[in-house]
């Protein structure tokens, strides 16, 4: 899913709404709504609202495609880390 939406912002600023309109099913829709928070909070992307109740607007934060990677680096790290605290 991560891969999607760098796709989609590779092409410039996108809604939400538009993102979420590509997929059909229920749980499709939340997978990218949390990849898309996720990717907000690893600043790939910026997300903006600018009036109460408007559409929200993704801004990418890149000029070149980031590697996903570091995300996953740092979940694992951070396991690695909780299992080494409980020994």
């Amino acid at each position: 899913m991560g891969e999607w939406v760098l796709d989609q912002l590779m092409e410039g600023e996108r809604s939400l709404k538009e993102c979420l309109q590509h997929f059909n099913h229920k749980s499709e829709k939340i997978i990218c709504f949390l990849t898309i928070l996720e990717m907000a909070k690893h600043q790939f992307l910026q997300v903006a609202q600018f009036t109460h109740l408007s559409e929200i607007h993704l801004y990418p934060q890149f000029s070149t495609r980031p590697s996903l990677d570091r995300i996953f680096t740092e979940k694992e790290t951070d396991v690695d880390t909780l299992k080494m605290e409980n020994l």
